[in-house]
């Protein structure tokens, strides 16, 4: 062999680790790109996370606010029976309901026509 075939294998060879050096770095900057991504990604998921965390303390730290405030308002108010209408009171008037529809299917208006009450009130 002679100097310019040997001056020609070495420059291929030059050639192909000049290419396997800038695939190697065409992959090495990939590999940061998706690691930046990755670390991206995790940080979008992080901070949404927080989000609904501080949003979750928020509601309920005005639910709890808000059943002190009731709280303190019932206490001002004082104990107070409920006005529960008993068995007997009811039925009483439903019957006074029953007779006032009985009046007002009978009743007419100035000209003569038959007043009539709702359908639902007769049943």
């Amino acid at each position: 062999m002679d100097r310019a075939e040997q001056e020609e294998l070495y420059q291929k060879s030059e050639v192909a680790k000049l290419k396997e050096q800038k695939k190697a770095n065409k992959a090495l900057l990939a590999e940061e790109r998706r690691l930046k991504a990755a670390a991206a990604k995790e940080k979008r998921f992080a901070d949404a996370a927080a989000k609904v965390a501080l949003r979750d303390e928020k509601k309920t730290e005005q639910e709890l606010t808000k059943q002190l405030r009731n709280d303190i308002q019932c206490a001002k108010k004082g104990k107070r029976q409920s006005l529960k209408t008993t068995k007997a009171t009811r039925v009483t008037v439903v019957e006074e309901m029953a007779a006032e529809v009985e009046e007002a299917a009978h009743l007419k208006s100035r000209p003569g026509c038959p007043i009539r009450p709702p359908k639902k009130l007769l049943t």
